[in-house]
């Protein structure tokens, strides 16, 4: 955390002072009492001092141009505009980030025309309109603030606060502790003089190992070789066979040339910057990395490694630590309890020869539960593990003297202290070690979320930043994966409404209702009585969505399990009025292919849309729609609806409000030429639009909120309520990432209880920033300390992949690595397309099914692959047959590998899946309830049946021959091994057809991150405008990104939902992302240099291919990714036939089978 507010605290001071403005505040607030003319004299002193230093800025940067330019500066875009060229400007623009980052977007033109609104006497610029240019005026009040405050400021970068730990002493202390979600109880603590005095300063101090220049450096293949053979010792003394060596030596280096701009032999890797390196799946990623760090930390350079989960973080850090004399410790986060239960059972509990023989595993010190200030708590009432008050300790002080009473008033100080066992604790244990560890090991979300614990940092810093100052080297393992959850992390959460009390707005509610036990003078402030009537508003509408969602279940099938927001639940209702339905294809068909073919056709024909003019119809009513969804509650710039939406919020009950919404909806379908539907579907159309008006209403107010919570904290006492949205990501980071291509965005999910008389759940997110732009800036993201970051190795076999946004990563990977081998053993892989039949002979399908259908037809398909005709082989029994004879056959390859992965879409649907598995088939008499498991989350009950996520690696030790797992669960991260090393499964039956979740969010976000980056210095997109304009000003040309990144969201809601209606540029980004998860998971498979079997069951993989006829990349799944994939394969893509071709091969070997296409 940076200090970001001293530079103006002697101004705001003097501001405070100042009489012009202390009148200004009397004549505005003429009845308000003394309190909240200060409280306003101190947000307007802030204020002043903010604007000006974004002016300033402005004139140092771009003096010719408006003051709302401000805002296109703190944008973070480096756009193609002269003024953005110059190193000293773009310095001076990243050090004004840090301290407007609270005056961004639509905050910055606010305080302007609020600033413009002040008298011109207590301002240094003159400015009557927020578009004019800023010109300095003199001021009476601290009149040469521009020299010495503004100017000064701007060419600093602010330093991050340090923290100094403040030990409680002898006497009486205090902690609050909730369990259980009940409200805080407090606890008295006695400390002794002995306790006070145990330990007075800390025991360790950090290891620093770089200073602020990381020059390049290299290594050679034969001292990785070295180090191998030296962990291989290392590990033999603890009967430990990794064979690091032997792994090592199989892996080719292909280094990039620029000369010839192609891969060719090397033997010594050259680390510096960022650094991207891809390689076959199986090829030995994860052990280059391994060796990598230990040679790195072997010569006292600090490594940090990302893995993908902290029981691989634990696993490793104990591996390096404990048994490679490497200091090692993992970075967690502060929900140990959640944490401890993920490692337990894999690994705390059962590694090692020593723990099964009553010993401890060594990582248990990073776990210990022991807290010794329990023993001096003076209640029955108790903290639990993972909840003590280590920092929050407190004493009572005096209150002032109350004239009414003659009984002293203690209460809680401010002042919170930690517990003077800090340093000698046990459960500390992990902070000394990693103060003097070598290797740091965090998953994303630690590396993120998590803080340096005071032990050791003096600053207050995130792990990342630690790791930007303190590391010489960055290790990301499956890099692609991580720039998913990166932007995910920029995409933060939190639950708005449930049955607790710790929502965001019920507690929000209660905390607000101490103004009602008030005189409200507080009401005097127009922005408290602004932030107010936005609060009831959001409360009013959430409880009218509530109402519906509770009594119609229409509405809740409708929203199905899909993040909405206003916009794309209008795009939704115009789709559905203006799109054709699809027809699905069967086996048995009333209609042939082409006949199906020709009443798509006429329909059209008769509505007069082509599809490309469906779409222009659709955005042509979406755009007439955009005045309303930027003002819902404004009929002057919403329009009708706005006025209709008001309407809504007053009236008394449904009927009312639906007879208020039919005529509307009505005349909208009539204008826009659409044939209106029956009297039933008009009915539930008008219900979803009032519901989507609601929630639009929603998008806007709430936005209101949160933009503005954390002044109303300074008015009531919010310390209780979740503000996630403020702080999650840690503002850390906003400052240097580019801002979200579209402004702050909030979107909604609905999930319902079980039980159908309970109230659901309602989330909700925020789209704050670029997530990615953080791991693909990291050596450079915080240059302006003038600090040269690590150099950072992004790693994977699938971040190659150029039409994806999820998992592409822009960045030319320079290092291939490639197994001494060959494709031996992979290539010999074999795809089978095995769709299967119910009783009724249609082939079945699971993709595109909502929930109830899709169950069933999942039964159905289980128990189609158990049907056997007369006591005949199933088609599982002629899985197991087929893998039995291969290991007759190719025993290297196949033995003990008579294991089958089946692949659904969910946990649920995998627990589904196994129940209906278990009652229904029997191979062999080893095949029971154990033979057959599902994949569980690693914080799923303990009482629940099935393998852990974080244990399925440990599958070799197990009885179990069939695992279903969902896709995205084992997608990476796992290598599943047999005793032999080898891959333990032999067989994957991918159940459904994978597709991503219609109006996925996430998805969205992905793609327009990918977007941003990609454009934001395209100088494309301004010559239009600049041919009719001349040349643009910073706000035309970020307003003009704006609305190329809107349209491009836009078009992304009108993405088809079924596979036939994609366009071609739809159906390559959903291929692409959509074989990079296959071809992770038959990665699984391949462990070892081994071949798989593969098998795609839903027939919705290829679905003219199983009626006899042909399918294309419009219909098949399979098909579209071999024509998506063979440019690349077939071409010179060095890159994706190194990665691709024997998937691509395998692929195309089924068209000598069942897959037909041309």
């Amino acid at each position: 955390m940076r200090d970001t507010i001293s530079w103006r605290k002697d101004l705001c001071k003097k501001l405070r002072n100042s009489d012009e403005l202390h009148q200004y505040i009397v004549s505005s607030l003429v009845n308000a009492d003394t309190k909240v003319q200060q409280r306003e004299l101190k947000r307007l002193a802030q204020l002043i001092a903010d604007v000006e230093l974004g002016l300033t800025l402005l004139k140092e940067v771009a003096p010719e141009e408006p003051a709302t330019s401000v805002e296109a500066l703190l944008k973070g875009y480096h756009f193609p505009v002269e003024q953005l060229q110059s190193d000293r400007n773009w310095q001076l623009i990243q050090n004004a980030r840090f301290y407007l980052i609270k005056r961004k977007g639509r905050q910055w033109l606010r305080v302007l025309q609020e600033y413009i609104n002040l008298p011109e006497i207590i301002r240094i610029y003159s400015l009557e309109e927020a578009r004019n240019v800023p010109q300095p005026i003199p001021s009476s009040t601290y009149p040469t603030r521009l020299e010495k405050i503004y100017l000064p400021t701007l060419l600093k970068t602010p330093q991050h606060r340090e923290r100094k730990v403040k030990l409680a002493d002898e006497g009486r202390w205090y902690a609050k502790i909730s369990q259980k979600g009940n409200s805080p109880v407090e606890v008295p603590i006695d400390i002794p003089k002995e306790v006070a005095n145990i330990a007075p300063s800390s025991l360790v101090t950090l290891r620093r190992t770089r200073t602020k220049q990381n020059p390049q450096c290299s290594v050679t293949r034969e001292e990785l070789i070295l180090a191998a053979q030296e962990m291989d010792d290392k590990l033999s003394q603890f009967g430990q066979q990794e064979n690091y060596r032997n792994r090592l030596e199989n892996i080719l280096f292909q280094l990039y040339d620029a000369e010839s701009d192609n891969f060719q032999h090397g033997d010594q890797l050259t680390l510096e910057g960022l650094i991207h390196i891809v390689g076959l799946l199986n090829v030995g990623k994860s052990t280059l990395l391994e060796i990598l760090i230990y040679f790195f930390a072997k010569q006292g350079d600090r490594c940090g490694l990302m893995v993908n989960d902290v029981a691989t973080a634990v696993r490793l850090a104990s591996l390096f630590c404990h048994k490679l004399g490497i200091p090692a410790a993992p970075v967690l986060g502060s929900k140990r309890q959640e944490q401890l239960a993920k490692v337990y059972e894999p690994i705390l509990k059962s590694e090692g020869e020593e723990v099964t023989k009553g010993g401890m595993h060594p990582a248990w010190r990073w776990f210990s539960p022991v807290c010794p200030l329990l023993a001096l708590v003076q209640s029955e009432d108790k903290w639990e593990f993972g909840n003590e008050p280590c920092h929050k300790l407190y004493q009572k002080v005096l209150v002032a003297d109350n004239d009414d009473s003659d009984d002293e008033d203690w209460q809680e100080s401010d002042k919170k202290y930690t517990c003077p066992l800090y340093y000698k604790c046990p459960r500390h244990h992990l902070e000394h070690d990693i103060a003097t560890a070598l290797i740091w090991i965090f998953t994303p979300a630690s590396f993120i979320h998590t803080r340096v614990p005071r032990q050791g940092f003096e600053q207050d810093l995130t792990f990342a930043e630690a790791v930007y100052r303190e590391c010489k080297y960055l290790f990301v393992d499956e890099a692609d994966r991580v720039q998913i959850q990166f932007d995910e992390e920029f995409a933060p959460d939190e639950v708005l409404v449930d049955a607790s009390g710790n929502s965001f707005l019920n507690k929000l509610g209660l905390n607000l209702a101490t103004i009602y036990n008030s005189d409200r003078s507080d009401m005097a402030g127009d922005r408290f009585l602004a932030w107010t009537s936005a609060h009831y508003h959001t409360q009013n509408v959430t409880n009218r969505i509530y109402h519906l969602l509770l009594t119609h279940s229409k509405l809740v099938a409708w929203l199905g399990p899909l993040p909405f927001t206003g916009r794309s639940l209008f795009a939704r209702i115009i789709r559905d009025l203006v799109d054709p339905p699809e027809i699905p294809v069967s086996a048995k068909q009333k209609l042939t292919r082409q006949q199906i073919m020709e009443e798509r056709r006429k329909r059209i024909i008769e509505a007069d849309l082509a599809p490309t003019e469906q779409r222009r119809r659709r955005k042509q009513m979406m755009d007439q729609l955009d005045g309303f969804l930027q003002h819902p509650l404004n009929p002057r710039r919403g329009g009708e609806l706005s006025g209709l939406a008001l309407t809504i919020l007053t009236a008394e009950d449904d009927r009312q409000a639906l007879a208020e919404i039919a005529p509307w909806c009505k005349r909208w379908i009539e204008i826009h030429n659409l044939s209106l539907p029956d009297e039933t579907q008009f009915e539930e159309l008008t219900r979803n639009l009032q519901f989507t008006i609601l929630v639009t209403i929603l998008d806007n107010r709430l936005g209101f909120i949160v933009d503005n919570l954390s002044d109303l904290g300074r008015v009531i006492n919010l310390h209780d309520s979740s503000q996630d949205l403020l702080h999650r990501p840690p503002d850390d980071f906003l400052p240097v990432l580019p801002e979200s291509p579209v402004g702050n965005i909030l979107g909604f999910l609905y999930k319902q209880e079980r039980s159908a008389k309970k109230a659901g759940k309602l989330d909700y997110f925020r789209y704050v920033g670029v997530g990615r732009a953080l791991l693909l800036n990291f050596p450079k993201l915080f240059a302006v300390d003038d600090w040269q970051g690590p150099h950072t190795v992004l790693i994977s076999g699938t971040s190659y992949a150029p039409g994806s946004p999820a998992y592409h990563i822009n960045i030319k990977p320079t290092v291939l690595l490639q197994s001494r081998t060959g494709e031996a053993g992979i290539a010999e892989s074999q795809f089978f397309f095995s769709p299967k039949q119910n009783p009724q002979a249609n082939y079945i399908a699971l993709s595109g099914l909502p929930p109830a259908k899709r169950k069933l037809a999942a039964k159905e398909m289980v128990e189609a692959m158990c049907y056997s005709v007369r006591g005949g082989e199933s088609f599982l029994d002629g899985v197991f047959q087929d893998l039995e004879q291969r290991k007759q056959q190719q025993p290297e390859w196949w033995s003990d590998r008579d294991r089958i992965l089946i692949v659904v879409g969910s946990y649920d649907e995998s627990e589904w899946v196994t129940s209906i598995l278990q009652s229904r088939y029997r191979f062999d008499v080893n095949i029971n309830d154990d033979g057959i498991a599902t994949l569980r989350r690693d914080n799923a009950p303990t009482h629940l049946h099935g393998i852990l996520r974080s244990e399925i690696r440990n599958l070799q030790h197990l009885p179990t021959q069939i695992v279903v797992a969902p896709l995205m669960a084992l997608e990476r991260g796992h290598n599943i091994l047999n005793a032999q090393g080898k891959a333990a499964f032999g067989a994957v039956l991918f159940l459904n057809r994978p597709m991503p979740i219609p109006d996925n969010w996430q998805s969205t976000v992905q793609q327009l991150n990918a977007w941003a980056l990609k454009h934001e210095k395209d100088s494309t997109l301004y010559e239009e405008a600049q041919s009719i304009s001349g040349n643009l000003t910073l706000t035309q040309v970020a307003d003009i990104f704006y609305q190329n990144a809107v349209a491009e969201m836009v078009n992304l809601n009108y993405t088809a939902w079924a596979f036939k209606q994609l366009t071609q540029g739809e159906r390559s980004v959903l291929c692409w992302t959509q074989l990079v998860s296959i071809w992770q998971i038959i990665g699984r498979l391949v462990r070892g240099g081994v071949p798989a079997v593969v098998h795609f069951i839903d027939v919705k993989f290829a679905p003219n291919s199983a009626i006899g006829e042909q399918d294309s990349e419009s219909t098949s799944l399979l098909v579209a990714i071999i024509k998506v994939l063979e440019p690349y394969v077939e071409g010179e893509d060095v890159l994706a036939r190194s990665l691709y071709g024997a998937f691509l091969n395998a692929l195309k070997q089924m068209r000598e089978r069942n897959l037909n296409y041309d």
